[in-house]
């Protein structure tokens, strides 16, 4: 009686649409993936009760432990099972790689992002990275790391260096708030400074932060630690910052027009402010949530 109860159409379209993004990557879930990527109120036992509903209506496939998408293959838990075990070695050398760029000037936070930060590795796998910058320093700190980032091509390296999302300290709450933003910090591997990724997330707002071990207390941390981090300001710095943003911008520009690729997708893909620098071309994000609202 008490899985009809909580098995609402609402409890059911969301955790549906969890498994369904995930069928995009061909990936399937354990009952604890669904269960930590769900914001509602349901408990782990009862978010089972739900599965199985759904499983026997045909709406997810059950295997094992496992849960995936009809969009699924059906060597999906295979390929996992080897991307697993291929991320589990390849982990600390990405920690390793993280570290090593924390210690490049005006790098306040580093973090394992991607397919790697969900325990997925396909074969020549890169190593993303979600980088937090001192207060006006962004473009500063970005142009120093991707001039180091050229030299690694040298030994062919440059995929253990995607640094592709920078943002500033002084301003962590990102404006795209959609399904894609919140799997994407809510898998995020934090290698540095605990504190600022404790703040990013709470200024965040994720919905399933209730389910992410953070350590600290909410109320009183966010008021004690942003009174603390924000006297932080190198306006000193803020002119050379901006120049270098422009610099970038202009040559981002240019290669985009060079394309022809849609130029009302720029901003999307290139996302280039005295703030936040992101550099995804292919632009993931919106290709992913179209696949997701076509389920």
């Amino acid at each position: 009686m008490e899985a009809l109860i909580l098995n609402t159409e609402t409890e059911t379209n969301d955790i549906h649409r969890i498994i369904q993004y995930f069928a995009i990557f061909n990936f399937p879930l354990t009952l604890e993936e669904v269960f930590y990527f769900y914001s509602g109120d349901l408990n782990l036992e009862a978010m089972a009760l739900v599965l199985g509903d759904m499983r026997d209506a045909g709406l997810v496939l059950q295997s094992g432990l496992y849960y995936y998408g009809m969009k699924c293959s059906a060597d999906c838990i295979k390929e996992r099972e080897i991307c697993a075990a291929r991320a589990q070695q390849l982990l600390p050398r990405a920690r390793r790689v993280g570290n090593f760029i924390s210690l490049f000037p005006f790098v306040k936070f580093v973090g394992i992002s991607g397919s790697l930060s969900k325990g997925h590795a396909k074969a020549n796998t890169d190593f993303d990275f979600f980088i937090i910058t001192a207060p006006n320093t962004l473009w500063i700190c970005r142009t120093i790391l991707h001039l180091f980032k050229k030299c690694t091509f040298l030994f062919g390296l440059q995929h253990w260096f995607c640094m592709n999302y920078f943002i500033d300290a002084h301003h962590l709450e990102l404006e795209e708030k959609n399904m894609f933003t919140q799997i994407e910090l809510a898998t995020l591997i934090p290698l540095n400074n605990p504190n600022l990724f404790t703040y990013f997330l709470l200024k965040n707002d994720l919905s399933n932060i209730h389910k992410i071990s953070l350590n600290v207390p909410e109320d009183s941390f966010v008021k004690v630690y942003e009174k603390l981090f924000q006297r932080v300001k190198n306006k000193w710095l803020q002119p050379l910052n901006l120049f270098l943003m422009r610099l970038t911008d202009n040559k981002w520009r240019k290669k985009w027009r060079k394309k022809n690729f849609p130029e009302d997708e720029y901003d999307l893909c290139f996302k280039t402010t005295e703030n936040v620098s992101k550099n995804h071309p292919k632009n993931y994000q919106k290709r992913i949530l179209e696949l997701i609202d076509k389920h």
